[in-house]
């Protein structure tokens, strides 16, 4: 017993000699990356932005971006979305100080780098919508470029054959089944039952799609319901602002919900101010690689921006515009426009691009 007691004794010791260790500091919530841009979503007269670095203001029309540490003369009237989903702010004169709050909203467009030659061909039903995308519907619009013929349509998963649909007329029709998983990638094969030519022709690859999880539908529903409760000056605005979100919202593989906000910028009539909407659509169509699409967008937002005298936007599109044709003089353009603004770093930025 004097053993066992002397033992005990010794242990005590040796234990109270450990020091006990300093537990890890709990990290604080990451911030999310999913807050959307701050928006310029009405004009009611004329606005001209002064962005940090430019040599003066210059004409900018609905859908602009708008920075925390911008300039904002409005003759008029304008309404600003700030990215924080607050109510819209309104702006009149000149604002020389951010509606928004500082550090919320700005979005760094990371799209995909479109090199030229990669292209889908017009003679082949290519798919058009979901590609390369995240999708929020489980029952999602299936769309291929039209080649004018009868097609056998597929729903491909794991190389495996889930849905087939033949001899569909037209050139999209809405998947009827309600059995896609979270998680799963699936692919749209299309073949067109004249020529034999199919989808899997595109020069592009890696063009599936995924339905979002649990958790990120959660959050995007959420950030919906907000902006569904804003005041919009009509339903045009508001879809064009559900769209900005879903194309700059990200999900854990870094796609977007391309596809959806693609469709919802089709439903919109821009005006002739709103060159930006246009521009959207390009960066759209690149990041889901439909070159021809991209262009078309682009094209369309430069002769507005043009007419506006935005020449941030017109920059922007040469910018796209050589993405999407390997046309360096496209590129050249952005780098003087750049300059002509005073944005010296974007100019730069754009010129390393240019480079690679």
């Amino acid at each position: 017993m004097r053993r066992l007691f002397l033992l005990f004794v010794l242990t005590i010791l040796i234990i109270s000699c450990i020091p006990t260790p300093t537990p890890e500091p709990i990290p604080p919530p990451k911030p999310t990356t999913n807050i959307g841009p701050n928006l310029l979503i009405d004009l009611q007269g004329e606005a001209k932005l002064h962005r940090d670095g430019w040599h003066e203001a210059y004409p900018v029309g609905i859908g602009t971006m708008i920075q925390f540490d911008d300039l904002l003369d409005v003759v008029g009237q304008a309404d600003i979305l700030c990215g924080d989903l607050t109510p819209l702010k309104t702006v009149s004169g000149l604002d020389e100080s951010s509606p928004c709050p500082r550090g919320a909203g700005w979005l760094e467009q990371n799209g995909a780098k479109y090199k030229a030659g990669i292209a889908s061909t017009t003679d082949i039903p290519y798919v058009e919508h979901p590609r390369h995308t995240l999708v929020l519907n489980q029952q999602p619009l299936l769309r291929w470029h039209d080649t004018g013929a009868n097609y056998t349509v597929m729903l491909m998963q794991g190389g495996q054959v889930v849905w087939l649909q033949d001899d569909v007329v037209g050139h999209e029709l809405r998947y009827p089944n309600r059995d896609l998983l979270p998680g799963q990638d699936y692919l749209l094969l299309v073949i067109d039952k004249n020529t034999g030519k199919s989808s899997k022709e595109d020069p592009e690859r890696g063009l599936g799609f995924r339905l979002v999880s649990q958790a990120e539908r959660a959050e995007i529903e959420t950030k919906q319901a907000k902006i569904d409760q804003l005041t919009f000056p009509n339903e045009a605005m508001h879809d064009f602002t559900l769209a900005v979100h879903y194309a700059s919202w990200q999900g854990d593989n870094d796609w977007g919900l391309w596809s959806e906000a693609q469709l919802l910028l089709e439903s919109l009539d821009p005006a002739d101010n709103a060159p930006a909407i246009h521009l959207w659509q390009g960066d759209i169509s690149r990041n889901m690689r439909l070159r021809l699409e991209a262009e078309t967008a682009y094209q369309l937002a430069l002769q507005q921006a043009d007419s506006l005298g935005d020449q941030e936007t017109q920059a922007a599109a040469h910018f796209g515009l050589w993405q999407t044709s390997g046309d360096e003089s496209h590129c050249q353009t952005a780098i003087e426009l750049y300059g002509k603004l005073g944005d010296q770093q974007q100019a730069e930025w754009v010129e390393q691009n240019c480079k690679e």
